[in-house]
């Protein structure tokens, strides 16, 4: 019974092809029981079972009148070891080699005689196969969390020997599936958008300047988002003049809001077969886009086009500082000078960017010049435009890291 589990469960796939051509007068049985995988299996334990307890009480009680032990304690020693090496031998591993060395041929052999043991069993075997899957199920509900953290350490462990892209790579798609549309959009205030009132030259030059292939197209402000205009869809009218009627070649814009999951908005990309959507704040007020390559960037990095110029996204300058955009978010700092991803405390769990992370330390509105000392690192606003941070400048107190 034995040799029959590892036999049938070895069978490959050429064997299972061969078996449902059905050329030798077993396959018809043999097919018949692999059609019911599970309730073979629990067919197979339960007869190999009772075999096994058969042996042990015929062996025993054949020994017991036939030899005569000094002892009781000699005797059951004896009996154990003798009956346990028979067993394993020629119960287990004996037929088992075989078997696994020719599993078409024992499944074969063994299908007659497996199908009636299956008959026989079958209201045992079935009642098996219920009682297993009752088990599965009950611990299948019982869930169990983990932190991304924890996640993390688990990756740091396991790949200490692999490439260190490879690494980050898996790091950053392990915290894809916690970051929403709002920490990686880009903001309202950055959003490139053509006028509904433009005449179609001046919505056209806008365009072809803006080295963008899809915008979004306002009706007087970006909270009235009509919808989306593609550059591939302006080149068959390019030799239009101004009276021309552009607007029927405005599409419908998708809205996401704020706190929509990134990786639900790529699924939704697909399906929708969309590139762009204007995300939107709970009073309905837009407050930023993303597109398919933002998301997609937050996998693989940076992903440079013919358009983007190839040089660093930050400033090392001679007093040893960094220069950053404001707007540059917190992951990429840390990514950039290669930080912890704990550096920023506390504060680096409630702000995206570093313009956020200085404006949440100083508690008010900065003037070019300000400074704020936090973590191992002094800030300082270096370019504003109005209310607005453009440039931070990064002095490290602690030098135990390097930029990259």
């Amino acid at each position: 019974m034995s040799s029959s589990e590892v036999a049938y469960f070895s069978l490959k796939p050429a064997d299972l092809e061969e078996v449902r051509e059905q050329n030798h007068s077993s396959d018809k049985a043999l097919s018949s029981l692999l059609d019911n995988s599970n309730q073979l299996l629990a067919t197979i334990l339960i007869g190999n079972n009772v075999v096994n307890v058969a042996i042990v009480i015929i062996a025993n009680y054949a020994i017991e009148h036939t030899f005569v032990f000094s002892s009781p304690i000699a005797g059951f020693l004896i009996q154990t070891i003798l009956l346990t090496t028979i067993l394993l031998l020629f119960g287990e591993i004996l037929p088992k080699v075989y078997a696994r060395k020719n599993p078409l041929q024992y499944s074969r052999f063994s299908a007659g005689a497996m199908s009636v043991i299956h008959s026989l069993l079958n209201p045992f075997s079935k009642l098996l196969v219920r009682s297993t899957g009752i088990v599965t199920r009950t611990i299948s509900k019982k869930k169990y969390d983990i932190s991304v953290d924890e996640l993390s350490k688990a990756v740091a462990l396991t790949t200490t020997e692999g490439e260190p892209e490879e690494k980050e790579m898996i790091n950053e798609i392990i915290k894809f599936y916690n970051k929403t549309a709002s920490e990686i959009m880009l903001p309202r205030i950055d959003i490139v958008d053509v006028d509904l009132s433009w005449s179609f030259r001046k919505m056209l030059d806008f365009v072809v300047q803006s080295g963008y292939s899809r915008l979004p197209v306002s009706d007087g402000s970006e909270d009235n988002i009509k919808g989306v205009i593609y550059i591939k869809d302006l080149i068959a009218h390019m030799d239009k003049g101004d009276e021309f009627d552009w607007h029927p070649l405005i599409r419908k814009a998708y809205f996401v809001p704020e706190n929509k999951r990134i990786d639900d908005l790529l699924e939704e990309f697909r399906a929708n077969k969309v590139h762009v959507s204007i995300v939107v704040d709970e009073f309905g007020g837009t407050c930023g886009l993303i597109t398919m390559e933002d998301i997609l960037e937050e996998i693989v990095g940076e992903i440079a086009d013919e358009y983007d110029e190839d040089e660093l996204p930050y400033k090392v300058l001679e007093d040893g500082s960094y220069l950053f955009e404001g707007k540059t978010s917190l992951s990429d700092v840390r990514s950039h000078l290669n930080l912890p991803e704990d550096i920023f405390g506390a504060l680096g769990e409630e702000v995206d960017t570093l313009s956020g992370l200085f404006l949440e330390i100083k508690q008010e509105l900065p003037h070019i010049g300000d400074m704020a000392d936090y973590a191992p690192f002094r800030f300082q606003v270096t370019q504003m435009d109005k209310r607005r941070i453009i440039e931070i400048k990064i002095f490290p107190f602690e030098r135990n890291w390097e930029a990259q």
